[in-house]
């Protein structure tokens, strides 16, 4: 009984060694948990706190480089010639006169009045959308040169010039022009004496040319017995606008005006028609020697009546003295029919001229007509009050 009571407390004594040694088992294995978990928190927050400085440090970099970017896109932007333009352009778009424009405007104008000019340039710069682009014929060796133009019209330019400045280097205007379409210089020729008007402005002497130009129409004048008359050329310089152009002849009456372009430029030649008032007398003289001239060339009067219409010494008188005259023999009849006396001018106080068209017709005894179409130039000069013949040229019909 003692053995079974020594047995049954030996077998409680091992049951309870086991159990201590679950326990502690167990224990240990709790406890090598809670060291695994704590290390694997550890270990978590090293983690996060590099994520969240690498986020960080991406961040800044990238805010860095975009300010980078930001920075040299304003740079380039900058170098870029439509800066410059576009300082030319604003005050074009708002109607307005740059300061090129304003320059050109305020010009001295000698002929055109300035507000005159201001008003043309405004109504250039409203005649439709203002752009600018390169002209790239003028551009070169470092140079850009753009045009401005408003409804298809140039209106100036501007060359840039690049400086260097900053990474990129900046356009910057060495040059500005004007081209506006403006009409640009006239030649006026009338006779010497006549007063000549632009706009109502009397032409200076300045823009009178020194050397006196003949008139072509006058140049069988004999010129060692008479003084040839003459016109007097100026060239009008810088207008804007197609100008009105009078003058007043010699004899107080105006001037008719003969626009031409003869591939110089436009030009006017004033006519000197002779005053109206005057036409009458000159056209009854002319008629009457004609009549001699014609009543002479077909041996029907003798030439003392028309030699005393004539300046004496002249090749006509002479040529005319010695004519063969007998043209026409054996006729009847002679008729003046369809008489037109036109283009009387008279170049000076002194010198005049007189077209005469008719039809002449000669009767032969036979009944046979021969009709002559014929243009005469009676060219006259005045000696002593009197009017008389220093030339006649016969025209083609």
């Amino acid at each position: 009984m003692d053995d079974k009571k020594h047995s049954v407390t030996q077998d409680r004594s091992g049951i309870e060694a086991s159990i201590e040694d679950r326990v502690e088992q167990i224990m240990g294995e709790s406890q090598e948990r809670r060291s695994l978990m704590a290390a694997s928190r550890k270990k978590g927050f090293d983690f996060w706190q590099y994520y969240g400085l690498t986020v960080a440090l991406l961040i800044i970099a990238i805010g860095g480089g975009l300010g980078y970017l930001w920075q040299n896109l304003a740079l380039y932007e900058k170098s870029m010639p439509e800066q410059v333009l576009e300082v030319f352009r604003y005050p074009l778009i708002q109607g307005g006169l740059p300061r090129l424009m304003v320059f050109e405007a305020a010009k001295p104008a000698k002929y055109e009045a300035s507000q005159d000019r201001d008003s043309y340039i405004r109504a250039l710069l409203a005649s439709g959308e203002m752009t600018y682009q390169r002209a790239p014929a003028e551009s070169g060796g470092g140079r850009e040169v753009y045009v401005f133009k408003a409804g298809g019209l140039t209106l100036a330019s501007v060359t840039l010039e690049k400086r260097e400045a900053g990474r990129f280097g900046q356009w910057e205007a060495v040059k500005d022009e004007v081209r506006m379409p403006i009409y640009g210089d006239l030649r006026v020729s009338a006779p010497h004496g006549a007063e000549v008007f632009v706009n109502g402005v009397s032409a200076f002497g300045e823009d009178k040319l020194e050397a006196a130009s003949p008139y072509e129409e006058l140049k069988r004048l004999p010129q060692d017995l008479v003084e040839a008359p003459y016109q007097e050329e100026y060239r009008i310089t810088g207008l804007y606008r197609e100008p009105e152009v009078t003058a007043i002849g010699v004899m107080g009456n105006p001037l008719e005006a003969l626009w031409l372009d003869e591939g110089e430029g436009p030009s006017v030649r004033f006519v000197p028609y002779a005053p109206e008032e005057e036409y009458a007398t000159y056209e009854k003289m002319a008629l009457e020697d004609k009549r001699l001239y014609n009543l002479y060339l077909s041996n029907d009067m003798e030439f003392g009546a028309l030699g005393r219409r004539m300046i004496r010494g002249t090749e006509i008188y002479r040529n005319m003295q010695l004519m063969e005259t007998v043209f026409y023999t054996n006729h009847v009849a002679n008729e003046t029919t369809n008489e037109r006396v036109h283009n009387v001018k008279l170049y000076s106080p002194d010198c005049l001229t007189v077209d005469i068209d008719y039809t002449y017709t000669i009767t032969r005894a036979n009944g046979m007509t021969y009709p002559f179409d014929t243009v005469v130039t009676f060219s006259y000069y005045q000696i002593e009050g009197q009017w008389l013949i220093c030339d006649i040229a016969l025209q083609q019909e």
